[in-house]
């Protein structure tokens, strides 16, 4: 016999038999009760236990949170390619303009802040089209499509340099082709970019991939921690000799140079006013909080890696030179740094894809304003297309993280830490005091002048 359940009007369960047809086997009976959730396997809370600790510790809005994001955005390749940086100006030099550096991005940063209050506009666009009109937007599309694209680059690079380094070190003894072993090569970023990144970069959803640049973020944490214990560890007396290198710079160029990686590493201003936005409770007093925490821990980690990398082998010029501006391909020889090598290329894929999102969307924006998210099927393969195949082209055709972080960080960099959240200031805070406008003018003033300089010098 089967059965059947059938609820009346005053919800109480009446079950009905039924014979079945005579053709017919009689079906499995269904539980009346739900079954019990099945009780998660420890593979599963291994897994969730960091996921759920990060969500609860560092939730969005909040201060923990808000720091971390800015921290994120901000840590990089940049962080690399400090002890060539410094290499180029000497140690006291380059430890000025890196204080500088940041508490000028911080300042700028309670900039954009101000001018948020004032027009409650939470893109760059938007404050750029209250303080100068809809032009002015077709500018600061271009320099953000030249930012977000820039920034795809050394990540490639960072690809091909740490996969050849690390199948050398794994297989001393093997004698592979040169093409396979080569840090200036073209092959790893080449396969990888063409297989692994185009491909990932044409799914409009990424939620998943964030994740991944959390890794990335603690890879580029136990870099730091690894360099410094390398100096500290295996190069005690080099390092007590290349005290002598305080103000010692290989070219007069150096100084630009070196600003410029700085800036590169301080571009965290994009996300400003979104973190803001969002802070629990957000008022001057926790923004300006949160940055000062952000400048404190930056500085702390870009000092630790970029001292470190830099008195290891500040008596040997050329190793800055032969590196080109990575520092993990020096030399060290040491299991824990290839182990950091081999985490970078995993994390740095992901990573690269998620940067090249936001190039293609400025890239989509500048074209066809007012579409991003819209596009048509095609349009989104030949955009992204040409941002990751582009990208490439300029990696294989400029194979030095040194001069790729310099050149990005001198001009699109300047524009969106400084001289953008200072006009924009300028312009749209009507009620700001003297001190702040006559702050705001000197930076504007400076790092245009700045900028002028670094492109006539740069290429000469």
């Amino acid at each position: 016999m089967a059965s059947k359940v059938v609820e009346t009007t005053e919800k109480h369960i009446v079950v009905e038999q039924q014979a079945p047809p005579e053709d017919e086997e009689s079906p499995k009976e269904e539980p009346l009760l739900p079954k019990e959730p099945e009780s998660p396997t420890l593979l599963n809370m291994l897994f969730n236990a960091p996921l759920r600790y990060i969500d609860e510790r560092f939730s969005p809005g909040s201060m923990k949170g808000s720091v971390f994001t800015l921290l994120s955005t901000a840590l990089g390749t940049g962080m690399i390619a400090l002890p060539a940086a410094i290499s180029k100006s000497g140690l006291i030099p380059s430890i000025i303009m890196l204080l500088s550096t940041a508490l000028i991005a911080q300042f700028t940063g309670l900039l954009l802040t101000k001018s948020y209050e004032v027009t409650k506009q939470r893109t760059f666009l938007g404050l750029a089209t209250s303080a100068f009109g809809p032009g002015f937007c077709v500018f600061v599309k271009l320099i953000f499509f030249i930012s977000n694209w820039g920034s795809c680059v050394p990540y490639t690079i960072l690809i091909n340099n740490l996969c050849a380094i690390s199948l050398r070190s794994i297989f001393p003894n093997v004698d592979f082709p040169a093409f396979l072993v080569d840090p200036r090569g073209y092959f790893w970023q080449s396969v990888i970019t063409m297989t692994l990144v185009l491909p990932m970069s044409l799914y409009r959803r990424f939620a998943s991939l964030r994740w991944f640049a959390l890794i990335g973020f603690c890879c580029f944490l136990y870099i730091a921690a690894v360099l410094v214990a390398e100096a500290f560890d295996t190069r005690v007396t080099d390092i007590q000799a290349n005290l002598m290198q305080f103000w010692k710079t290989n070219n007069p160029k150096g100084y630009y140079s070196t600003l410029s990686t700085l800036i590169y590493a301080f571009i965290f201003h994009q996300i400003v006013i979104d973190v803001y936005a969002e802070l629990q409770r957000p008022t001057p007093r926790r923004i300006g909080k949160v940055l000062t925490r952000l400048t404190g821990l930056a500085l702390m980690l870009y000092l630790a890696a970029g001292i470190s990398g830099y008195l290891s082998f500040a008596d040997r010029p050329e190793v800055f030179t032969d590196t080109r501006g990575n520092i993990l391909l020096a030399g060290y020889g040491s299991s824990w740094v290839l182990a950091g090598n081999l985490l970078l290329v995993a994390s740095a894929i992901p990573s690269l894809v998620l940067v090249a999102k936001p190039a293609k969307e400025s890239l989509l924006d500048l074209l066809w304003p007012g579409t991003t998210g819209e596009d048509s099927n095609s349009k989104h393969f030949l955009l992204t297309f040409f941002v990751v195949v582009s990208q490439l082209g300029c990696a294989i055709a400029v194979p030095a993280i040194d001069i790729v972080v310099s050149f990005f960080g001198g001009i699109a960099g300047t524009f969106v830490s400084f001289i953008f959240p200072a006009v924009f200031y300028l312009r749209l805070v009507k009620s700001a005091s003297i001190i702040a406008k006559f702050a705001a003018w000197i930076v504007a003033i400076a790092f245009a002048a700045y900028i002028v300089l670094f492109i006539i010098l740069f290429f000469i």
